[in-house]
């Protein structure tokens, strides 16, 4: 930021709300990704909120805004004028993915254990490998939750199977079992209330024959 601001009234709207952000220099615009997606402008002080279920979120230096955003399913989104318009498309990789970056020349996402992807067109330009699809289960969960929030769980499972997910604090005590079944094949999406949680560390843990997943997950 080319501005400094003290923890004063300049920040007063945002208590309450926390989660990856980014700023948009050209227009002064906080985005918060969380619950929502959440736009502070700094000039006016107004918050508001573009109604996506967001994960990531990064804005490049020349203003473009790009963002991890959930609905039906998993897409990438994307704005030219400070999100009043936003143009949204299914995302083109399957997401084990660490996180997305916006330059001016592109964007850079990062999946773990294979390193980066660019694209410059955010529906064609990613393109998967045989080798990179899952084999069994892929799941995605939000790393930061605000405390009372619902959070989703993305699953993207390629054949029929026998699924456990449950909910452990630091300590490894198990707080609560979210789901317990058998599951068709396709992309599912649960969700869970944290609204009877503590602020925390916790981990989820999703069971199945062909391997486990650990997720952390901190809510404040």
């Amino acid at each position: 930021m080319s501005e400094s601001y003290d923890q004063g009234a300049t920040w007063s709207p945002l208590l309450g709300y926390g989660g990856e952000i980014s700023y948009d220099n050209t227009r002064k615009l906080l985005y918060i990704a969380g619950d929502n997606l959440y736009r502070y402008d700094l000039n006016s002080g107004i918050l508001d909120s573009l109604q996506y279920y967001s994960i990531s979120v990064s804005v490049s230096p020349n203003g473009n805004l790009y963002f991890l955003g959930l609905t039906d399913t998993l897409r990438i989104a994307r704005s030219f004028d400070g999100g009043n318009t936003v143009e949204d498309e299914i995302f083109p990789i399957v997401f084990s993915l660490g996180g997305l970056v916006a330059a001016d020349g592109g964007l850079f996402c990062y999946r773990a254990f294979r390193g980066f992807w660019v694209s410059n067109d955010i529906t064609s330009g990613i393109m998967d490998y045989p080798e990179d699809l899952p084999n069994a289960q892929t799941l995605f969960v939000p790393t930061l939750i605000r405390r009372g929030a619902t959070p989703k769980i993305c699953l993207e499972i390629d054949k029929e199977l026998e699924l456990k997910i449950k909910l452990y604090d630091i300590s490894g005590r198990k707080i609560k079992e979210i789901f317990e079944g058998r599951v068709r094949p396709g992309r599912h999406i649960l969700e869970y209330s944290t609204q009877d949680l503590s602020c925390g560390i916790y981990f989820l843990f999703l069971h199945c024959a062909q391997g486990d997943q650990v997720r952390k997950q901190v809510i404040f």
